[in-house]
């Protein structure tokens, strides 16, 4: 689903077509974060990633989140530790 069609169905109490099927962990990120989101995007492509556009170059300056990701687990203790040795 496209953010347009998400963010319609959202304004209009419709419902939004993806459940979650297990437990989930929400993590921003952030523009120091970057090489630790890029190693993680190859280990682990099952993880949801969505990138912000950046439409101001003073976010860069900021600590505004450049964007999320949503990770879908079962073993929450295991996630956690690798965001944690990833310093996310």
């Amino acid at each position: 689903m496209s953010i347009v069609e998400a963010h319609l169905r959202a304004i209009t109490s419709l419902p939004l077509s993806y459940e979650m099927k297990e437990d989930s962990i929400y993590v921003p990120f952030y523009e120091d974060q970057i090489e630790a989101i890029e190693r993680v995007l190859m280990i682990y492509p099952n993880w949801r990633f969505t990138f912000y556009p950046i439409v101001k170059s003073e976010t860069k300056k900021t600590k505004e989140a450049i964007g999320h990701m949503i990770i879908e687990t079962k073993e929450m203790e295991k996630i956690l530790a690798i965001l944690a040795e990833n310093d996310l």
